[in-house]
């Protein structure tokens, strides 16, 4: 079971390979997860980080295959914005080294720079006048 931030800032759970969203927190302190697709009937019921309950199945289409590439450029665009004068290729070849993901290729090391720029970029823009 593992933590991670989706796209949108939102907090996400992995557990056997599938991504599942915040459904909610009831008065007990128990959290419900859906799986991220929509129609998909499973979810997870959660207390203290310790899975109590799993109920449905998961669908055909439900498997992620891009778990590693999602940490990597969420876990990038947060230490751009934590250190601004820290180099993209820096941050991206250090994470890459850290997550033991070697098997990217320079295509997609560009496409996170470029996230990782925008992101900078967002942070630094003025207001209107």
């Amino acid at each position: 079971m593992e933590f991670v931030e989706s796209k949108r800032g939102k907090k996400m759970l992995i557990f056997d390979g599938f991504k599942y969203v915040f459904g909610y927190t009831s008065q007990a302190n128990v959290t419900r997860w859906r799986c991220f697709m929509k129609n998909c009937p499973a979810k997870i019921l959660e207390k203290v980080k310790v899975i109590l309950e799993t109920k449905g199945d998961h669908e055909d289409n439900c498997s992620v295959k891009n778990i590693d590439r999602q940490k990597l450029a969420t876990t990038c665009k947060r230490k751009a914005v934590e250190d601004i004068g820290q180099r993209p290729r820096k941050i991206i070849l250090g994470e890459i080294q850290l997550l033991n993901l070697y098997k990217y290729t320079t295509y997609l090391v560009k496409i996170i720079i470029l996230t990782v720029f925008q992101e900078k970029l967002m942070l630094l823009e003025l207001p209107q006048q």
